[in-house]
């Protein structure tokens, strides 16, 4: 008696293998998926998009061995007009010592695409994917060390955890320190901006995320 083997060749155990690997790695990144945007408005709201191994529009089957899936949420509007109006209220409340008009005005965000200073949210493109915040005075630094007696903890830090919380599921987000690109005017005829002087101010970087498997 002989039994019938449900492989013909080596390419039909290669083929199941394949499929079996495809099947339970997208079954993965969907589990992840779930697990990242889980309480993220952005990504409840956006149109999600798949890359498959880099390939927007590749099928999820088609991905290869040890490849790459990635759902981008098209959230990074919601974030950058939410940090914005953080950032002016924080300025706005902490008026006072070392907190002056000088500061509100010279808050920018800065389009990294175009390399493009904007100063309100009417200015802000459909598709940007990088967007820099911070404050353009070269008090900047003493604001965020609490020397400002009505914004002890600073402005740009704690909205930058504030953001964090909220979207960090859906963009990208990093602090850091750098001397402001653009130089806008500030509501004081003597105001010096910290480009002028070349001094480093805080600044948040936004950039356009997804979930990785």
């Amino acid at each position: 008696m002989r039994t019938k083997l449900p492989f013909k060749g080596p390419k039909d155990i290669e083929r199941v293998a394949l499929g079996d690997f495809r099947r339970n790695h997208i079954a993965l990144a969907r589990r992840e998926l779930r697990f990242v945007s889980r309480g993220d408005p952005a990504w409840d709201r956006s149109n999600r998009q798949i890359f498959t191994d880099n390939r927007f529009g590749k099928p999820l089957e088609q991905i290869k061995i040890f490849g790459k899936v990635e759902w981008a949420a098209e959230g990074m509007r919601d974030a950058i007009e939410f940090l914005w109006l953080d950032l002016q209220r924080r300025a706005k409340k902490g008026r006072g010592i070392g907190l002056d008009e000088d500061y509100l005005a010279s808050l920018v965000m800065w389009d990294a695409d175009r390399g493009t200073v904007l100063t309100s949210l009417s200015q802000v493109r459909d598709g940007v994917t990088e967007m820099h915040f911070y404050p353009n005075v070269p008090y900047a630094r003493k604001v965020e060390q609490g020397q400002s007696a009505r914004a002890k903890r600073g402005v740009v830090k704690p909205a930058y955890r504030k953001v964090k919380g909220k979207f960090g599921r859906s963009v990208r987000l990093f602090f850091d320190w750098t001397v402001p690109r653009g130089s806008p005017k500030v509501s004081r005829t003597n105001g010096r901006t910290a480009r002028q002087d070349g001094i480093p101010v805080p600044r948040i970087r936004m950039i356009q995320g997804g979930a990785f498997q």
